[in-house]
């Protein structure tokens, strides 16, 4: 007789998996969509498919290995897409698009941003 248990733990643990790019190795939910370096930024870039024509982005910049900073591009109340960084209380905005932008606008706007700082 073989009896099989399940056991659930009231949360669903994200699998994580190495990522070894170009630049940088790290564990992640989901394989980066990009990875490429900016102003002395080594990011990764995902990407969280909303619809057919809607893509959310995420980006993780790292300094020295080290996770530093986190960007996302949202949709926000007003229906305008904002690529975003919230630091605690603070929030920036790195670009503001009227319309759902393509990937490579996004993470243009995010190197011009990345140099004015």
């Amino acid at each position: 007789m073989i009896s099989i248990i399940i056991m659930l733990n009231g949360g669903c643990a994200e699998k994580k998996m190495r990522y070894d790019g170009r630049f940088i190795s790290v564990n992640v939910s989901k394989m980066p969509l990009d990875e490429f370096q900016s102003n002395g930024w080594t990011i990764i870039a995902f990407e969280n498919k909303i619809n057919y024509d809607y893509s959310e982005y995420e980006f993780w910049l790292f300094k020295n290995n080290k996770i530093i900073r986190e960007i996302k591009l949202i949709r926000d109340k007003d229906d305008k897409f904002y690529l975003r960084e919230q630091a605690g209380s603070k929030v920036k905005n790195h670009a503001v698009f009227f319309a759902p932008p393509v990937y490579d606008a996004v993470k243009e706007s995010l190197r011009t941003s990345l140099l004015t700082e």
